[in-house]
């Protein structure tokens, strides 16, 4: 048996395309959830699916074929599985960094100038204000950097509480229904959520949201919409697959077989 981890899983499920996951039967929770978007709600059915039987996993997916989308210092590699949880790999403070998006659109060339610049700069050394200041001076076309937009750290070993069943059934319960009250709490933020609930990641890109005609400023619905996906649907999305994990594979455990017909690769380090 093999170790994948909560990180890797998720990538698998991003690699498949909206309309294979769609097809995926199965609900997402025992109660009705209604903040997530389309895709949120398949890739939490596809972690579902590839927790409870991966071979039926399988039929909906095609192997990981991975390429540079330009978006990273580092660029991506094929994800790997391990021997278990132990790996040092998996507990090590490798962190990648999001090139910001004026550099991306310029193509290839261009990240390749800001990537070899990085290292030059030894930029993973500075502080976070020192890194855009320096970022800015060079590139002086990016404009604003969000400072939240830096960095991409590697989740490796999920950490969290170590919930009971029940106890994980309770928090859930709880997260939606304190966001429900907050949904109710006044007409506007009803209104406002009852439009942008499903489209909370507007908020972390750095250009203006399109066509708001909400009576609040571009920067007030960003703020609204960051603490909705911090403070409920993120959390909730990580208590759902905690959930999916402990009732259907508590160890994360997979046949290499599996893993191998999933592309992903063995760990060097743990299964050299």
């Amino acid at each position: 048996m093999a170790y994948l981890t909560i990180s890797n899983s998720k990538k698998i499920v991003q690699k498949i395309d909206l309309n294979s996951l769609e097809q995926i039967a199965g609900e997402i929770y025992e109660k009705d959830i209604h903040f997530f978007n389309r895709r949120e709600r398949a890739n939490l059915i596809g972690i579902k699916q590839l927790f409870e039987d991966p071979e039926k996993f399988l039929e909906f997916y095609k192997p990981i074929v991975t390429i540079d989308t330009l978006q990273f210092v580092f660029p991506e590699t094929v994800p790997a599985f391990h021997r278990d949880n132990k790996c040092e790999r998996l507990n090590s403070n490798f962190k990648n960094y999001l090139i910001p998006v004026p550099i991306q659109e310029k193509g290839l060339q261009e990240v390749q100038v800001f990537r070899a610049w990085f290292k030059e700069m030894k930029c993973a050394e500075m502080e976070v204000k020192q890194y855009i200041e320096s970022v800015q001076r060079k590139f002086i076309y990016v404009g604003e950097i969000n400072e939240k937009s830096i960095e991409h750290k590697n989740s490796g070993v999920s950490s969290m509480d170590n919930y009971s069943m029940e106890k994980l059934i309770l928090k859930i319960d709880s997260l939606l229904e304190e966001f429900n009250r907050y949904f109710h709490s006044n007409p506007i933020i009803r209104d406002i959520l009852y439009r942008y609930q499903k489209w909370t990641f507007l908020a972390f890109r750095d250009k203006p949201i399109e066509n708001n005609f909400t009576g609040i400023s571009d920067s007030q619905l960003k703020d609204l919409l960051r603490l909705v996906e911090e403070k409920w649907k993120r959390p909730v999305k990580d208590l759902l697959i905690e959930y999916y994990r402990i009732k259907f594979n508590p160890d994360l455990e997979f046949t290499g077989q599996i893993l191998g017909k999933l592309g992903l690769r063995a760990c060097s380090k743990c299964l050299n």
